[in-house]
């Protein structure tokens, strides 16, 4: 294959979830934000699908750390979840992800709650 074949096959499953999720921030790019969770979830051999379950699972093992906010969208039933809020918790994990690499080697536990900040903020919602 390829590479401009390669590139068209991994964005083909976030075209329409980039274009319903619109950022209110214009200076976070939302495109280098998929891009790093395309890189990470093909690094740990995921598929959309499992990515996505995956996020949900850890957004809501680690809800209790999260502000007031997040944790009444994670409220209800993990596959209900509107899809603007599922990208929220593939923010978090991509920053837990990020996070563990980096504490991997200095030593440390991630701070989740700073966490759950910086992701809402990236994902950019009130």
């Amino acid at each position: 294959m390829t590479a401009a074949g390669k590139n068209k096959a991994r964005w083909q499953g976030w075209q329409d979830a980039e274009k319903e999720i619109v950022s209110t921030k214009k200076n976070i790019p939302q495109k280098s934000i998929f891009e790093k969770i395309i890189k990470l979830r093909e690094k740990w051999h995921m598929l959309p699908d499992e990515w996505r379950r995956a996020s949900i699972m850890f957004a809501l093992m680690y809800r209790d750390s999260a502000p007031e906010s997040v944790r009444a969208k994670l409220a209800g039933r993990p596959s209900l979840l509107p899809k603007e809020v599922v990208f929220l918790c593939e923010i978090f994990l991509l920053i837990l992800a990020e996070a563990e690499e980096r504490l991997r080697i200095a030593g440390g536990d991630v701070d989740l709650e700073l966490a759950w900040l910086l992701a809402e903020k990236l994902w950019g919602r009130p």
